[in-house]
This record gives structure tokens, sequence and C-alpha cells, in this order.
């Protein structure tokens, strides 16, 4: 059961990744996975906008770390798709979960449940929709 405490996990995120910041350096695999959940608390808050440049910055940040290919990866450009996808960038989205599906291909299994919501999100925005 979540507790839905948005406002202190966002001040815990915070104080994190400012430590983490000057401990660890910005391409550590810590302080990129706490961006990530920084910014999917966002999504959760219905505050893509402020997600979205989070999301970019921790996929790029991993891209240069150990993180590039792994699972993690996959469930990070997972939820830089759901958050495009709440801002209506369709297209965008599509190629995050295409991404990320390569890598769950990889790392999980062709039949993994990864995959398979890698798929359905981008048939999803395949169906035509109905034109008032």
């Amino acid at each position: 059961k979540q507790l839905k405490r948005y406002p202190e996990a966002e001040s815990w995120f915070k104080k994190t990744l400012d430590a983490q910041e000057h401990a660890l350096g910005p391409h550590h695999r810590d302080r990129i996975v706490t961006q990530s959940n920084l910014a999917h608390l966002y999504d959760l808050m219905n505050q893509h906008e402020s997600a979205r440049p989070l999301h970019e910055s921790a996929l790029s940040s991993a891209r240069l770390s150990d993180l590039g290919r792994r699972r993690t990866m996959g469930d990070m450009l997972t939820r830089f798709a759901e958050c495009l996808s709440a801002l209506g960038q369709h297209e965008r989205a599509r190629d995050q979960w295409s991404a990320a599906g390569d890598i769950y291909v990889n790392t999980c299994g062709a039949e993994s449940k990864e995959v398979k919501k890698c798929r359905n999100a981008i048939a999803r925005l395949d169906q035509p929709t109905d034109s008032p």
C-alpha cells in the first residue's frame, strides 16, 4: 500500500540527490536511479513537465554509465515513455518504449512481461482514435 506522502518523498529525493552529487559525482549509478525515481514521483503527482527534464538528464547520464544496456535502463525508458505519453508526445513515447523493449529482450527475454508491456503500449498508440 502506498502512503502517498509525496512532499516528504520529494524532499528526501532532493536531499539524497544533492548528497550523491557531491559524494559520487553526476554519473554514478545510485545518483542516476535516485534522479529517475524523483522524476517518477513527479509523474505520480501529475507534474509531467517537471518530470520530463529529470528523466532526460537521468537517461543521458545512464548512457554514460554502466546502466546503458541493463534492465534498469529499460525501466527508466519505460517511465520516460509514460511521461511523454501523458504530455501528448506520442512519437517520442513510442521511441522510448521501443528502446526499452529492445533492452528487455536482451535482459529479460523476448517473451517477458516487460517486453509485452512495451509492445502493448506501442499498440495502444497505434490504435485509431475516434474524432468528434
